[in-house]
């Protein structure tokens, strides 16, 4: 019987060195936690492919002992190893694994001769200090992973590798040099040199690499070299990087170019912003923490037509350009620590995730600080991935529309069906999947954080939280299922590389935000789950501070088969956490939301103009609509009511232009949605 690890407990076993395995027609060994330092004197498996000892004990495997049949060699985290075997022993070795073996000081100097090679991985075998000459042709060698090595430098040797594909050398911290010889490897796909802090130069032939897709230079101090030749380059990672002059030219041949990470890069040369501009393939673009100031952001970004992603968190500008709306396809847009920004224009009608956490200058003069509208919405596709995110944090996955804000204590009032806690449900009108006006539903929670205090309190409210455990666990995990087929069917292969900062927003602590939706009738019925995920340092410092979520669900998200009147209503269940520990949910509002007039949003605006009564008579703002005088923020509620006329026309149904189409109703449910925010930063205010 072959040996199965997962079931036998190591530890309590003990084994002497000449005891045999069971059979000599053994095809594959996996033993993790091997104890012994050596295999058995008598191990001949003469047909033996695979062998893994991944964390075992093992020093040595064999000296002179032919296995001609073996392919995989996997000795990973084999801490005590110091010797591999002879090239000579193991002639049709395919991938050879030794990751994290700390105490390997050398690769053989006949490396060379295993000719069937394909991939060598010895990231983490941090004592060595060198790579062997290639003395011929290993031309079936694909990936070479040498990360967190104390490699000095790479032979010039190296150029036998013709058929390279894969070369990182990730935190290097000891590599100085790099051989002009690499410009040879032209098959060569991903390279990657992120963190090795004391390189000195960079080969200038880089542009010969024609088949190159992915390169990451992030955190390299040295002078980077023109890299706007590479025709091929699809992602490239400059983060933490010298952006001087000649870096991105302006010949525009960087023409595959998908993704750009220039975060916390120091701009010498400003010039590049604008030739950036001309990358019109460019769907993702990180400009986080790039110290822009006012008017650094050129206004020709619009030319960016496939841009889906823009990351332009902690910077210094009071404003950004309004041609951003004319970005067609902009989904994502991070603005997260901007504590200058005073203004948002207005935004691409195909954003789904906004996040604003942390800019302060939302809530001292929120009448500017969001859009006025988003007009321009035609139709809310709900087909497809329901995940949206940034460029490093935060991770949306669900339907709709999203939008995260400062800490504010509080749901409007406008907001009728509320609730204190973490739950609200609201009933649902007669026929509501036939009408053409009801557009969907807004949603509302405000968290705070969860001292020892209140713990008690957290308790004793929570009284879905059962439902959370339990209820909720199938739902989630059907659509955890979904987010894998959804990866599965995106981009997973090796060249899908996340940046340095990806990986050091991994260690601060995860901040989630969940909200389940169900229908209620005689029986439940799951709708929608929605979740955020997002990791950013203040949350280390402030312990996941104040949060409001807003978010607009559509009608068109819902499946065909919940059309019934069956369904009478509609509960919301939120409920979040800070690095696993409860955050509270203190608030909660849910709005049906609609696009003509009707009773209920007459009702629901009434509510909100009395609540504001001390700011002015509403419906003067409303009717006079030439009013052109500036007003202060203290006159803040008047100007949204006259910014946001268009939802006001609708709501009376005076919109000449209104369709039947319900998905050609997004304006309104936008704007109402905006509303919602600027009302809440007024009121903080």
């Amino acid at each position: 019987m072959p040996v199965e690890p997962s079931k036998v407990l190591l530890s309590q076993v003990h084994f002497c060195r000449d005891f045999e395995f069971p059979s000599q027609e053994l095809r594959c060994l996996h033993w993790d936690g091997y104890p012994l330092e050596s295999l058995p004197s008598n191990f001949y498996a003469k047909n033996l492919v695979e062998l893994n000892l991944w964390c075992s004990n093992i020093k040595q495997l064999w000296k002179t002992e032919l296995h001609k049949n073996l392919k995989v060699i996997n000795l990973s985290y084999s801490e005590h190893l110091n010797k591999i075997p002879n090239p000579s022993s193991v002639p049709n070795l395919e991938i050879l694994t030794l990751e994290g073996c700390v105490n390997l000081e050398s690769l053989p100097r006949s490396i060379y001769k295993l000719r069937r090679l394909k991939t060598l991985c010895c990231s983490g075998c941090v004592n060595l200090s060198s790579f062997p000459e290639i003395m011929g042709n290993m031309e079936n060698l694909r990936e070479l992973y040498l990360d967190d090595t104390a490699i000095v430098k790479l032979p010039s040797s190296i150029k036998h590798l013709k058929g390279l594909e894969y070369l990182t050398l990730v935190m290097c911290d000891d590599l100085i040099t790099v051989p002009q010889s690499i410009c040879n490897l032209t098959s060569l796909k991903l390279l990657n040199f992120s963190s090795c802090s004391k390189l000195e130069k960079l080969p200038e032939d880089l542009k010969s690499l024609k088949c190159l897709e992915t390169l990451s230079l992030h955190a390299v101090n040295c002078q980077l070299p023109s890299l706007s030749s590479l025709c091929s380059l699809r992602k490239l990672y400059l983060g933490r990087s010298n952006l001087t002059q000649g870096v991105i030219q302006s010949n525009n041949l960087l023409n595959s170019l998908k993704v750009l990470d220039l975060s916390r890069s120091n701009v010498i040369d400003k010039g590049i912003l604008i030739r950036i501009c001309h990358l019109s393939s460019l769907e993702e673009l990180n400009l986080k923490n790039c110290n822009l100031m006012d008017g650094e952001i050129p206004s020709e970004v619009c030319q960016l037509s496939s841009l889906e992603i823009l990351d332009l968190s902690w910077n210094h500008f009071n404003s950004i350009p309004a041609s951003i709306s004319q970005l067609s396809k902009l989904k994502a847009l991070g603005l997260s620590h901007c504590k200058m920004l005073q203004q948002i224009p207005e935004l691409p009608s195909t954003l789904r995730l906004l996040d604003a956490h942390n800019s302060h200058c939302a809530l001292s003069s929120p009448s500017s600080f969001l859009p006025s509208s988003f007009s321009k919405f035609q139709d809310f596709e709900c087909s497809g991935s329901s995940q949206v995110y940034l460029c490093d944090s935060p991770y949306y996955f669900g339907e709709g529309v999203y939008i995260v804000i400062p800490g504010i204590n509080g749901i409007p009032e406008w907001i009728m069906n509320q609730n204190m806690g973490n739950h609200v449900t609201i009933d649902l009108p007669q026929d509501w999947y036939a009408d053409k006006d009801f557009l969907g539903f807004a949603l509302c929670s405000a968290y705070v954080p969860l001292d020892n205090e209140s713990e008690d309190d957290f308790e004793h409210g929570l009284e879905d939280k059962s439902e959370i455990q339990s209820e909720n666990e199938p739902d989630h995990d059907e659509w955890a299922h979904k987010s894998e087929d959804e990866s599965e069917n995106g981009s997973t292969n090796k060249s899908d590389y996340k940046s340095e900062d990806a990986f050091e927003d991994e260690d601060l602590a995860p901040c989630s935000l969940h909200c389940k939706l169900t229908f209620l009738g005689d029986q439940l019925a799951f709708l929608d789950y929605l979740s955020l995920e997002s990791r950013c340092e203040c949350y280390e410092n402030d312990g996941a501070s104040s949060q409001v979520w807003v978010l607009y669900y559509p009608k068109v998200a819902i499946e065909e088969k919940y059309h019934s009147n069956k369904w009478r209503g509609l509960k919301a269940l939120f409920y979040g956490f800070f690095d696993g520990v409860p955050v509270k949910v203190e608030k909660c509002g849910m709005q049906l939301i609609y696009a003509k007039n009707d009773e209920y949003n007459r009702l629901t605006l009434r509510k909100h103009n009395d609540s504001q009564e001390n700011l002015g008579d509403q419906r003067s703002t409303v009717e006079d609509v030439n009013v052109n005088d500036q007003r202060s923020c203290d006159d803040a509620q008047n100007t949204t009511q006259k910014k946001h006329l268009p939802i006001m026309q609708y709501m009376n149904g005076n919109d000449p232009g209104m369709q039947d189409d319900e998905q050609n109703h997004m304006p309104t449910w936008l704007n109402l949605l905006l509303n919602i925010v600027e009302w809440i930063c007024c009121r903080r205010h």
